[in-house]
């Protein structure tokens, strides 16, 4: 959980219901508009926009999903699309630690993030225990 949690610092994303800031399409019938469009060059004032309809030769960035579900379905099926199979063999290991999945940069480059939860594993004095308590409640009552 310690490991989520600094990735979704790291990707500081504020699209809806998409902490991982995943690209995943889930089809129209899932997704709203989209938090930034790729190719548009106003795509950089995304933050005041909000919701996005991406202009001809622009594609949809990251996507805004309908539902908490279609979110944890759309980062499920980014992280099992073959690009990140380091990180996804980890996570069936349940020694493993949080330091030890921020380790695979190479995968989470491949993603966006990089090296950001290794970061901020290394760099935060303090980890917000009652917000990785929360993400875990959520993730129980679905």
């Amino acid at each position: 959980m310690l490991f989520f949690y600094a990735w979704k610092v790291g990707e500081a994303a504020q699209s809806t219901y998409n902490p991982f800031a995943t690209t995943q399409s889930m089809g129209v019938d899932k997704e709203g508009c989209y938090f930034n469009c790729l190719k548009d060059k106003s795509y950089k004032a995304w933050p005041k926009i909000g919701c996005r309809k991406c202009k001809v030769g622009g594609s949809p960035g990251v996507r805004n999903y309908n539902t908490h579900d279609i979110g944890v379905e759309g980062t499920v099926k980014t992280l099992l699309n073959g690009h990140y199979n380091n990180i996804v063999r980890k996570l069936k290991d349940d020694n493993i630690t949080a330091t030890s999945l921020a380790d695979e940069v190479k995968e989470l480059k491949t993603w966006g993030t990089g090296s950001l939860p290794q970061q901020i594993l290394h760099n935060y004095k303090v980890i917000k225990p009652d917000a990785i308590a929360r993400v875990r409640e959520k993730s129980q009552e679905a």
